[in-house]
């Protein structure tokens, strides 16, 4: 058996049993230009025919050797026979083990990797090219035939093509097709690329022609000489800086394009660098170059924004404009009194042009400034001083001002005297008819100062009134309907703390409500009902009853009831705590009494009872010594709201029931820190605790 195995490794060896075939994990389907990209190439390792036929000739002699081998025997009748078949397959299968692990071992089943992409493309179809890798494992490839119609899309395109057909007699074709698609940035490459192309002077002109700068343009002559001329044209379009068109100065110092490429900077640079620009061209040979006039003179115009950079501009470049037209130019560029004075060190007092610089000057001067503008200059005409001492006093701002502005120029056309007081009737009444006659010349000043001296006399005796007695402000009021004051009678301040009509009228109208008031308590007494509100209510312990809410002379307000024929005022819980009166009038008198003291005093000392009839109660006596059990059952937070109050504070509202099943309103002022009961006077009635506020509410007995 051994001698066999030996003929099946000879066999094996000596014969070519293994082979590589290459393979990929995927290739694409063909893009327009029939390129294919390859994922995954690799070789396997597969058997030969004579691979494949060395492990049937190595079954077949393992199959003979085991069926000559005594490999298995039988006795019969002391006779030893042998098993062919037994004998042949083992040795078969033996054998044919022996020569598929040869055949592994010699690489059947292995995979590699190819050392080049070009060798397994040629290994796979000598038709297709290698184009480019992707990685390691990725690569694209191309078919031949494509050569003759290759489409360029796009830089890769133009790439591949080089790659795959190089030195192609297309390669013409394919730069023409190129210029038009590709990027300015990818032309040096493609130049590169297909430098034996017949045609790269496309190339070239595109790359200056896709040029968006100066200093692109300048690149491109640097790069490609023979694109100079193109360049220099182009280069002057682009220029729109002053390091643009220093940078073609440099590079073409006696361009034809010079004039232009001056102007096409003075688009774009700001007016403070033309004076770079004037000084980059100051050799006489750019002498003649009229956009570098206009430099100068665009530079001149655009330093109108002030008098003194103008100055400094028309000195700059003193070629330019006529000293006469610079002294014109700069009076109408005065407006501040600083611009006059500067005007004056510049062309002298006695300027053909100070009146418009005077004039101009005015416009813009502050009131104490004018008296220097005067004194500035000597021969300005009689009317330009009369203007400024007119427009020096109607700069005032107050009467007072006003005067003393009248008392520096006195002898002006408003003729005002100027010995004013502004507390003296006549002296007012003077003031505001001559600044009536004079509204033409002082415009709305006038109107405003005569407001004022109306405003500030009518101030001051107002004071006066408000601290004298009722006629003292009657006759203040008198004073408002006289001719003088009728104006800031009907004027309206909208909420000016100086709105002294509305002031007068509620001062008055206070005091004669003081008046009556007074004259109320004279005659009836403090505890005389003023006002008095009913209104029906159903209790569980009363049922049905009727409550006032009473507002006494003196302003105190209180509660009284009426009930089975009696007007009373509470003082328990049940029905049976009802003190009650012999007539509405002593009724109100105790409400006045209890809000006032506390105490209920003037009552017949008596319960009511269910039955009708009464008996007397010790407990129940006038300074009310029961106990102060609470008559309210709940209260509860309801919301904040502004409610009616006479000073539209914002209040947190309670709900509050009472034992009686009644429901109250309490209201807690956060500003003052105080509980308070809402009636038609505002909260009148307020306390410093909560507990004190629920019993007045439910009426609680203290």
């Amino acid at each position: 058996m051994k001698k066999y195995t030996f003929y099946i490794l000879i066999i094996i060896i000596l014969s070519s049993c293994v082979t590589m075939r290459p393979d990929a994990v995927s290739i694409s389907e063909p893009d327009y230009n029939k390129r294919k990209t390859v994922h995954n190439a690799h070789y396997d390792h597969v058997l030969t025919p004579i691979g494949v036929g060395s492990m049937v000739v190595a079954a077949g002699i393992g199959s003979v050797a085991g069926y000559k081998s005594n490999m298995f025997t039988y006795y019969d009748e002391n006779t030893q026979k042998k098993i062919g078949v037994g004998g042949m397959l083992i040795g078969g299968s033996t054998s044919f083990i022996i020569a598929r692990y040869l055949n592994q071992a010699f690489g059947w089943g292995k995979i590699t990797y190819p050392e080049t992409a070009q060798k397994w493309v040629e290994d796979v179809n000598k038709e297709y090219k290698y184009t480019r890798t992707i990685d390691a494992e990725n690569f694209v490839i191309i078919h031949q035939s494509v050569e003759a119609n290759y489409i360029v899309k796009n830089i890769q395109d133009a790439k591949d093509f080089a790659t795959a057909f190089p030195n192609s007699k297309y390669n013409d074709k394919i730069v023409s097709a190129s210029a038009s698609v590709v990027e300015r940035d990818d032309i040096p490459e493609l130049i590169i690329l297909f430098n034996n192309a017949n045609n790269l002077s496309l190339l070239k002109k595109q790359y200056i022609v896709l040029s968006t700068s100066t200093v692109e343009c300048i690149e491109a002559k640097n790069k490609y000489s023979e694109l100079n001329k193109d360049a220099e044209k182009k280069a002057s379009e682009k220029i729109c800086s002053y390091n643009d068109l220093k940078l073609f100065k440099d590079n073409y110092p006696s361009s034809s394009h010079m004039n232009s490429s001056i102007g096409n900077a003075l688009k774009t640079v700001s007016y403070i660098e033309i004076p770079k620009i004037t000084s980059l061209f100051s050799d006489r040979q750019y002498s003649n170059l009229s956009n570098l006039e206009s430099a100068k003179n665009t530079y001149i115009q655009k330093s109108k924004s002030s008098l003194s950079l103008y100055i400094a501009a028309t000195k700059k470049y003193p070629d330019i404009y006529t000293k006469k037209t610079i002294e014109k130019e700069s009076a109408n560029l005065v407006k501040s009194y600083t611009d006059a004075s500067v005007f004056k060190n510049e062309f002298g007092a006695y300027s053909s042009y100070s009146n418009v610089t005077f004039s101009n000057a005015l416009k813009y001067c502050s009131q104490n400034e004018i008296p220097y503008l005067l004194n500035l200059f000597k021969n300005i005409k009689y009317y330009n001083k009369e203007n400024a001492k007119i427009e020096y006093i109607k700069l005032s701002k107050t009467p007072r001002d006003f005067i003393s502005a009248i008392k520096k120029y006195p002898n002006t056309k408003l003729r005002i005297k100027t010995n004013i007081n502004l507390n003296n009737l006549s002296d007012v009444k003077y003031l505001c008819s001559k600044l009536q006659r004079n509204r033409t010349t002082l415009g709305n000043m006038a109107i405003s100062i005569e407001n004022q001296v109306r405003d500030d006399f009518l101030y001051e005796k107002y004071n006066y009134a408000s601290n004298r007695n009722l006629s003292a402000q009657e006759d203040f009021k008198q004073m408002l309907s006289q001719e003088t004051f009728l104006d800031a009678r009907n004027r309206k301040y909208n909420g000016s703390n100086r709105n002294y009509v509305s002031l007068i009228d509620n001062k008055i109208n206070i005091s004669k409500a003081k008046i009556e008031k007074q004259e109320m308590i004279d005659k009836y007494g403090k505890d005389y009902v003023v006002d008095s509100k009913m209104s029906n209510k159903n209790g569980w312990y009363w049922g049905s009853y009727k409550i006032y809410s009473l507002t006494f002379a003196d302003g105190t307000t209180g509660v009284m009831y009426y009930d089975d024929g009696n007007f009373l005022l509470t003082s328990g819980r049940t029905k049976t705590d009802k003190h009650y009166y012999s007539s509405k009038r002593e009724a109100e008198q105790g409400a006045y009494t209890y809000k006032k003291t506390g105490r209920i005093v003037g009552h017949t000392n008596t319960y009511e009872y269910l039955g009708g009839t009464t008996t007397s109660n010790s407990d129940y006596s006038n300074n009310n010594t029961s106990n102060s059990y609470p008559c309210w059952k709940s209260c509860e937070y309801e919301e904040t709201r502004t409610v009616a109050a006479f000073d539209g504070n914002k209040y947190a509202v309670y709900k509050v029931e009472c034992k009686d099943y009644s429901e109250e309103y309490i209201y807690y002022d956060h500003i003052n820190k105080k509980w308070c009961i809402e009636n038609n006077f505002g909260f009148d009635d307020c306390e410093d605790t909560k507990e004190e506020i629920l019993r007045m509410a439910c009426d609680c007995e203290e």
